[in-house]
C-alpha cells in the first residue's frame, strides 16, 4: 500500500537483445542504467538466452526474463531473421502480458530493431509511453555486404518506425546523425554509456611492450589489421593479449599461426569482470580497430586506466579521442600504418604516459552515474 505522501516508485520495462552474462555493447549498457537508476525506479528486463529453456529471475532491480531463441547461428551471437522475430513476438506477447499486471510507466527499447519495434506495438496495444535508444549494430554491418542492415525490407520497417515521431535516443553523435539521416526531422537525444571508475593504478615499467585488445571476436571489430601489423613490426619486445571470444576465433588463431606469430600474440578468451580490469592495468596500448564501433565501451574502460589508446576512425570513437591528445586515430586501414604508431609509441614512453593521462581525465567526463541521471531526465517519468 503507498501512503498519502508517499510517491510511488516507477516502473520501467527494458527489452534488450543480450543482458550480462551475455554482455556485448547494449547488454553492458543496459545493466549500467539498470543498476544507476534502480533506487528510484524498478526495471524489468525481457532479453534473449542461451539456453533452450525459459527462465525469469528476480533481484532487487526487479524481473529478469531470458526467452530461448531458436535459430541463432551462435547462442551468444549473430542474429537472424528467424531469431529476431522469435524473439519479437515473444517479447511482445509477455510485455503485454505483464503489462497488464504491473502497469509499466516506461517502455525502452534498447536497439531499433528489433526492441525499439517491440516497444512500439507493446505501448501501441497498451498505451503505454515507450522510447527507444539507437546502438549502432542495427544501423550498420561493415563487414557484411548482404547483412540484414543492408536490405531493402529491413530499412523500410527501421524508417517506418522512426515515422513514428517516437523518442529517440543514440549512444554517440555518429549513431545519432545515423539515425536522423534515415527520416528528416527525427529528433534523436545523445547520452553516452559511462562507465564506473576505479582509483587510478601506477603501471609498472614493463620491459616489453603489452598490447591489448578486448572485444567480441567479430568480423566488425577488424582484428586482422591489428595480427597484420603486428607481424611488420620491426623490434621483438611485445606481447599482444586478444581476449574475448565470437565467431571470428577461429579464423584469428590461424592467422597468427600463419604469420608464425605463436609466441607474440596470445588468446585470453572470454574474460570476467575482474580479469578485465587487471588486463586493462597491465597493457601499455589499448588497440581498437574496428570497421564501425557505435561508441567503444572497452576503450572507454582502458582509458580510465590511463591507458592510450588507438582506433579507426570509425563512428563514435570521435566522442572520446582527440588525435593526438588521448590517443591515435588511423587515418588508413594500412597494417603498416597502424605498425609505425605502436612503434612510434613504444619508443616514446614519454608520450605513453602524457597520452594515458589524458586518456584518464577524459574518461572522467563519462560516469555511471552522469548516464543515469541523463536517462532519468530523457524517460521524463
Amino acid at each position: 500500500m503507498i501512503l498519502p505522501n508517499e510517491k510511488k516508485r516507477k516502473r520501467v520495462l527494458l527489452i534488450v537483445p543480450e543482458y550480462p552474462p551475455i554482455v556485448g555493447g547494449s547488454g553492458q549498457l543496459a545493466y549500467d542504467l539498470v543498476t544507476s537508476l534502480h533506487e528510484i525506479m524498478d526495471f524489468d528486463v525481457i532479453t534473449a538466452g542461451v539456453k533452450s529453456r525459459d527462465s525469469c529471475e528476480q533481484s532487487q532491480f526487479g524481473k529478469t526474463w531470458r526467452l530461448a531463441v531458436p535459430f541463432r547461428l551462435h547462442p551468444y551471437f549473430d542474429a537472424t531473421w528467424l531469431s529476431m522475430l522469435v524473439f519479437s513476438l515473444r517479447s511482445f506477447y509477455l510485455g503485454i502480458k505483464e503489462n497488464h499486471s504491473r502497469h509499466y510507466d516506461l517502455i525502452h527499447g534498447l536497439h531499433l530493431i528489433p526492441s525499439g519495434a517491440i516497444a512500439f506495438c507493446i505501448g501501441y496495444i497498451t498505451k503505454c509511453p515507450w522510447k527507444m535508444t539507437a546502438i549502432g549494430a542495427e544501423l550498420v554491418e561493415p563487414s557484411k555486404v548482404k547483412g540484414v542492415q543492408n536490405q531493402k525490407l529491413y530499412q523500410y520497417f527501421l524508417k517506418q518506425l522512426l515515422k513514428s515521431k517516437c523518442s529517440v535516443s543514440a549512444i554517440s553523435n555518429d549513431i545519432a546523425s545515423r539515425t536522423r539521416s534515415l527520416v528528416e526531422n527525427t529528433s534523436v537525444t545523445v547520452i553516452s554509456p559511462g562507465i564506473r571508475l576505479t582509483p587510478v593504478i601506477v603501471k609498472k615499467n614493463n620491459t616489453r611492450l603489452e598490447i591489448l585488445t578486448l572485444s567480441r571476436l567479430a568480423p566488425r571489430k577488424g582484428l586482422e589489421l591489428l595480427v597484420e601489423a603486428i607481424a611488420l613490426l620491426n623490434f621483438s619486445s611485445f606481447q599482444l593479449c586478444i581476449a574475448g571470444y565470437g565467431p571470428s576465433e577461429e579464423n584469428l588463431k590461424f592467422l597468427v599461426r600463419t604469420k608464425g606469430l605463436d609466441e607474440k600474440v596470445f588468446f585470453e578468451g572470454r574474460v570476467t569482470d575482474a580479469r578485465k580490469w587487471d588486463l586493462y592495468t597491465q597493457a601499455d596500448l589499448f588497440v581498437m580497430p574496428s570497421l564501425h564501433e557505435g561508441f567503444g565501451i572497452a576503450c572507454l574502460e582502458a582509458m580510465s586506466m590511463s591507458c592510450p589508446v588507438i582506433v579507426s576512425q570509425a563512428g563514435g570513437s570521435d566522442d572520446l579521442i582527440s588525435d593526438g591528445v588521448e590517443g591515435v586515430q588511423l587515418r588508413s586501414r594500412l597494417p603498416v600504418e597502424l605498425a609505425q604508431v605502436i612503434t612510434t609509441l613504444w619508443k616514446n614512453s614519454g608520450l605513453r604516459k602524457e597520452m594515458g593521462q589524458a586518456a584518464r581525465k577524459k574518461a572522467e567526463q563519462f560516469s555511471v552515474e552522469s548516464m543515469g541521471q541523463k536517462y532519468r531526465q530523457w524517460y521524463g517519468i
